[in-house]
């Protein structure tokens, strides 16, 4: 089956609504197993906050810094997601970030504790405080960042899946050259896998990057091939959605003999941008042209969903 082929076929499977796949990994990540340690410090921050309450309804206004200091260490424990309590979202409204407040306690640490004693004020004046912490309410905070979190999980997802065919998962690039059916991430850093490196070890232009300014996702190795992928994992358009789609289908204008550029992508984006329903239909009909012209005169490339991601390699 050729890449043409290929691409009407996936027209012709539909990307699943609700991908439980992301959710796995939510429910895998260490921070999510950490909720009874992020539940423990925000029980924590919530009695340093009732304590400076009181101080202050006794005019003991000379005692609060102690609890302020005691918040700001707690605000920044190690490898703590700062946002799972209702103080740090209270920060985040006061447009301040905890990088930000590590950032000033390191050069200056008394502006640090400054601010964080004028915004536990401005939170005691304007919140309800009660003196309980609920696990479920870490729990929802988790739950409603869980998503923003998911940058770059597609790659998890091409990971798994090739896996599962057989692919091994490299760091190095003496593993790719040497193994038949590899994989790696390319990086936009100065790492193993950048784009530079993969234009010296492989011996190719990657143009794409070059005219980009910019790195693809995954390199893959299927014995003597080498494919290119550029992901994306969309639930909804931009509302220039011209210029998306022109991103979207940059890739596979590329034409190498020695590499193919695929262009995966992942989730109910797919059905909305190239199917055939009423509201889109002419500008749909128009995009499916744009593809098919540039598979026609690049027959190595692909523009694939996650059905045939599944049986490319």
């Amino acid at each position: 089956m050729d890449n043409l082929e290929l691409f009407k076929e996936c027209l012709n499977n539909d990307e699943i609504i609700w991908d439980d796949f992301y959710t796995s990994i939510i429910f895998t990540k260490s921070d999510f197993k950490n909720i009874d340690n992020y539940f423990e410090i925000a029980k924590n921050i919530k009695e340093k906050i009732i304590t400076i309450k009181q101080l202050k309804e006794k005019w003991q206004n000379e005692n609060i810094d102690i609890f302020v200091e005691d918040i700001l260490n707690l605000l920044l424990t190690k490898n703590w997601w700062w946002k799972y309590n209702e103080f740090a979202c209270f920060l985040h409204t006061c447009d301040i970030t905890i990088d930000w407040i590590k950032k000033i306690k390191s050069i200056w640490i008394q502006e640090a504790k400054k601010v964080i004693k004028d915004i536990t004020l401005e939170y005691i004046k304007h919140r309800s405080i009660y003196d309980i912490v609920v696990k479920e309410w870490i729990v929802a905070l988790y739950d409603d960042w869980a998503s923003r979190k998911q940058w770059k999980t597609w790659e998890l997802k091409i990971k798994t899946i090739l896996i599962k065919k057989g692919y091994t998962f490299t760091e190095n690039w003496n593993d790719f050259l040497n193994w038949d059916k590899t994989l790696a991430f390319i990086s936009s850093n100065k790492w193993i896998f950048s784009a530079e490196n993969i234009r010296i070890k492989l011996w190719i232009v990657y143009q794409f990057n070059k005219d980009k300014k910019k790195s693809s996702d995954v390199l893959v190795k299927n014995w003597d091939n080498l494919y290119i992928l550029e992901a994306k994992h969309l639930k909804e358009w931009w509302w220039n959605q011209d210029k998306q789609f022109q991103e979207i289908v940059d890739i596979i204008w590329y034409s190498e003999t020695k590499i193919s550029y695929i262009w995966f992508l992942d989730w109910i984006y797919w059905n909305f941008l190239l199917k055939n329903n009423s509201e889109y239909k002419d500008t749909n009909k128009t995009r499916i042209e744009v593809i098919t012209e540039r598979l026609v005169q690049n027959k190595n490339n692909y523009f694939i969903n996650t059905y045939w991601l599944e049986k490319l390699f």
